[in-house]
């Protein structure tokens, strides 16, 4: 009975040596996963820093220049390129990348950057409603002599007044 006793007993020290090896694992396992989550607060926590200096939302930490823009594929950082080309040559006057998400304010830094690069100023302009802010187009029109053909966004009230259709 003694040899099935202490059989007994080195079978529970066996079974508690291996469960203190598999809890000082578990332990060393634990004490990595709280290294790395302490490492991406510090992470966060510098891309925070650097969204407060660069006064913006948003910004992706392989480009920090890069704009969140609404892409076909969904909210992607990007950038919005902008171009001018001479449609009798079929020739690029003048590039330019921004972080803007939309076209609206582009049309007469578009017309300046031609003018200095190339020392011309064009005779018309044609755009598409992205670039239709009156104030820019008249100012074009009047102060350069430049022809604009910009569609003007409809405001709600005159996409309604357009879909009705008046009874006869």
């Amino acid at each position: 009975k003694i040899e099935d006793y202490l059989s007994q007993l080195d079978k529970v020290d066996k079974e508690d040596d291996l469960e203190e090896e598999d809890n000082s694992s578990k332990y060393r396992d634990l004490l990595e996963k709280i290294s790395k989550l302490e490492k991406r607060i510090e992470e966060l926590e510098t891309h925070s820093k650097e969204l407060e200096r660069l006064n913006k939302k948003y910004f992706s930490p392989s480009d920090k220049e890069a704009n969140l823009m609404k892409t076909r594929d969904g909210l992607q950082a990007a950038y919005n390129v902008q171009m001018g080309v001479d449609s009798k040559h079929k020739l690029i006057t003048g590039v330019s990348v921004i972080t803007e998400q939309n076209d609206l304010h582009q049309l007469k830094p578009m017309v300046e950057k031609i003018e200095n690069e190339l020392s011309i100023t064009p005779k018309e302009i044609l755009a598409d409603t992205g670039y239709s802010l009156r104030g820019i187009t008249k100012q074009l029109e009047e102060e350069k002599g430049i022809s604009c053909y910009i569609p003007f966004a409809q405001s709600k009230a005159e996409k309604m007044v357009g879909s009705i259709t008046p009874i006869a």
